[in-house]
């Protein structure tokens, strides 16, 4: 059975996903100067710079997003460690002092 998972297509998607998320920084900061340029009043200035942050913590949850799903990709993509015991392990004890 041949199985739909492409590890090169997937870093691709990502990368280009990466590089998309780059490019929208690039012109929402272009904005972001154009906007407070613009902007005439102190109350308007701090209305735009919250909306950009919000727009900001968007765009940096995609960020994060994007770079941990390379990671994985990479993770999967690598043999496993060596000395790496695979199959089921013993159980461990942990002590924590009350």
């Amino acid at each position: 059975m041949h199985s739909p998972y492409k590890p090169a297509l997937q870093r691709r998607l990502t990368q280009a996903g990466l590089m998309l998320t780059a490019v929208c920084i690039v012109f929402l900061l272009r904005d972001l100067y154009f906007d407070l340029s613009k902007s005439g009043s102190a109350f308007r200035a701090f209305e735009l710079l919250t909306f950009y942050g919000v727009v900001f913590a968007f765009i940096y949850g995609s960020l994060v997003y994007h770079i941990t799903r390379l990671g994985y990709l990479s993770r999967v993509a690598a043999p496993s460690l060596p000395g790496a015991v695979l199959g089921p392990q013993p159980p461990i004890t942990v002590l924590i002092p009350s």
